[in-house]
This record gives structure tokens, sequence and C-alpha cells, in this order.
């Protein structure tokens, strides 16, 4: 049971990294501003969903290591 509820919370907070880095990333794309500046916004947005998608790797290690754990004791 603590897979799976681990499992699902992990999922939809990737799901909803995705959809706020293209929904943010179509935004910038279509909003009147110039070049450069829109290509400042989007390595900004690049950047902080290597951060939010790192964060969710160890998340999902440190579950994987607590469920480790309990089945092998």
């Amino acid at each position: 049971m603590m897979v799976t509820q681990t499992s699902a919370r992990s999922m939809s907070f990737f799901t909803f990294v995705i959809g706020f880095g293209l929904g943010a990333g179509a935004g910038l794309l279509l909003a009147p501003q110039s070049g450069a500046r829109t290509r400042r916004r989007l390595q900004h947005l690049a950047h902080d969903l290597q951060d939010k998608a790192e964060d969710l790797v160890d998340e999902v290690q440190e579950a994987v290591s607590t469920v480790r754990d309990k089945v092998g004791a």
C-alpha cells in the first residue's frame, strides 16, 4: 500500500511539473516580447524544471529505499 501511495503522489507531482512547464513555455512563446527576453525566460524556466525534476528523483529514491528497508526487515 505504501508503494502505491508514493507512486501515485510522485506521478501526480511529475504530471503537474510537466503540465506547468508546457503551459509556461507556451505562454512565453506566445507573449509579445523581444526574442532575447523570451530566451532568458525559457532558460530560467528550464533551470527551474530541472531543479524540480531532481527533487522528484530524490523523493522517489528515498521512497524506494524506505520500502526496500521495510521489505528487507
